[in-house]
């Protein structure tokens, strides 16, 4: 649906309007988790501040964890597969010609720069929520290019649907990089606002990029190109897909910006760096301790040096010594250990403690444990499933249709659905096969007949293939399995006709 200045400048108000609601809040948190991203200030000037690296150390190790446990770089993290529309007789059959295109897939994703733009998602995805821009590649290594987007350049609205569909960036470019990346706003533009950076085309220009979602069935999507200095619209062309991914790990209702880890141990977080600020200075009082002299007008406390092998005369016994230390900063140690501790528990970082000190663990104990974090994050992973990894697989299909690299078809869950096979899924699959097993030991102490009666023992091994991630390509196809049942029944006539014929000799 095509929109005019009005009504594109009238969304991007209170999508802006929104994200000031949460500005001091998610400066605070770049602030002690992301200082070098703080947009307030230049580069290394909050570094100053901060007394304890924990929650910059955490973030960092929360989203190496998630591309580990979502994303792992080089290797297939999910496989397509027929939909509820294919019928069993087709299944195999499509699962086959699936397996190439999902080989396809991933050779475009593998030698793209997906894995350096999805770490720097991540860590704002840590903080609050992630974006990124997925558009169509030069083709040379890859047909897909990826656009980390930094989350205080975006403005998001609110949604109904439960998934943020319409984003706004504001972005600051040199005139002379405006025809490469906006080709079609900047054939829009008129010679008159070209005029203003005709003899300096260094200058920078502000633009207003965005994508809105609206009711229409067949193009959902609008992007947009605003130029708010000369009021003026310079694109708006209908999608069907939208470039951009915004994600998030947990909200409230009614919120649209995501409550990152971050968040929920900022109060921790601000409680060390303080307890961290105060131990610190305690030791330099240690290390540094506080002389006392009497003024006899022997010693001159205005010239008194005290360092390391000098010299200081002295009037009397006692003239000049240490003031004692009150307090003993060993009291911080336990309060500072807790706090990090609960940090990196957040964050998900080093989950299972310090190596070092309980470096032998049961494999009872490992198994709890794992199961114990699959329980916590299952729940935030299957939301960014939803909002990342299944929103980007259907866009990356899209845009290599689009570039004829894959046949044409719907990431709908009819037509084609997605299964996915990183470590995080895995262990609910590892929890299925356990049960399976438990099943098998169950029956085997029961009659033969009555369980090949009443279980598909022949259906076992598919299910299991299929649960582990085993390529379909090493499964035999329906009819396959027929040929080889019906070789293996003349097989059997064959030798039953030898046995017959040496019984009548």
């Amino acid at each position: 649906m095509k929109l005019n200045y009005k009504e594109a400048q009238e969304r991007f108000n209170v999508a802006k309007k929104n994200s000031t609601k949460w500005k001091s809040i998610l400066d605070e948190c770049y602030e002690y988790f992301l200082p070098e991203k703080d947009m307030r200030n230049n580069p290394g000037e909050k570094t100053r501040s901060l007394y304890d690296s924990t929650s910059v150390d955490s973030l960092h190790d929360y989203a190496s964890r998630m591309e580990a446990q979502l994303v792992p770089p080089g290797r297939r993290w999910m496989t397509l597969e027929a939909g509820s529309a294919i019928s069993e007789d087709e299944e195999d059959e499509v699962n086959v010609k699936l397996e190439e295109m999902t080989e396809t897939l991933f050779e475009h994703i593998n030698s793209s720069n997906f894995s350096s733009q999805i770490s720097e998602c991540f860590m704002d995805l840590g903080i609050s929520t992630g974006a990124i821009i997925v558009d169509a590649g030069d083709g040379i290594q890859s047909s897909l290019r990826f656009r980390s987007v930094p989350l205080q350049e975006i403005s998001i609205a609110r949604t109904t649907s439960g998934i943020v569909e319409t984003v706004f960036r504001e972005i600051t470019i040199p005139f002379s990089d405006m025809e490469r990346l906006f080709p079609l706003a900047f054939e829009k533009m008129s010679d008159d606002d070209k005029s203003d950076y005709r003899d300096k085309p260094e200058t920078d220009i502000t633009l207003v990029e965005g994508v809105i979602r609206t009711n229409d069935k067949v193009n959902p999507y609008t992007s947009v190109v605003l130029y708010e200095a000369k009021s003026k619209l310079l694109q708006s062309i209908e999608l069907v897909s939208s470039p951009w991914i915004v994600f998030r790990e947990s909200t409230t209702a009614g919120e649209a910006y995501g409550r990152g880890r971050a968040m929920r141990c900022l109060a921790d977080t601000k409680t060390l760096n303080t307890v961290m600020q105060y131990y610190m200075e305690s030791c330099e009082l240690l290390a540094n301790p506080i002389y006392t002299a009497i003024d006899d007008g022997i010693i001159n406390p205005a010239t008194i040096v005290v360092k390391p092998k000098s010299i200081i005369p002295i009037g009397m016994q006692g003239s000049l010594q240490a003031l004692p230390q009150a307090g003993d900063p060993r009291l911080n140690i336990d309060l500072m250990n807790r706090l990090q501790d609960s940090i990196r528990r957040t964050m998900m970082s080093k989950p299972f403690g310090k190596i070092d000190e309980t470096p032998v663990r049961t494999a009872t104990e490992m198994t709890i444990r794992n199961n114990d974090l699959a329980q916590t994050s299952g729940s935030s992973a299957g939301r960014i499933q939803t909002e990342l990894l299944e929103r980007l697989i259907a866009r990356c299909v899209y845009l290599l249709t689009e570039a004829g690299k894959i046949a044409e078809f719907k990431v709908n869950g009819q037509e084609v659905k997605i299964r996915f096979t990183n470590p995080s899924a895995k262990l609910q699959d590892e929890a299925d096969l356990m049960v399976l097993n438990r099943f098998l030991g169950t029956i085997g102490e029961m009659d033969p007949a009555i369980v090949q009666a009443a279980v598909k023992m022949e259906d076992i091994p598919k299910y299991v293939a299929n649960t582990l991630g085993l390529s379909s390509t090493l499964l035999r196809t329906s009819a396959e399995k027929s040929e080889m049942e019906q070789r293996r029944e003349q097989q059997l006539a064959e030798a039953q006709a030898q046995e017959m014929n040496k019984g009548q000799l």
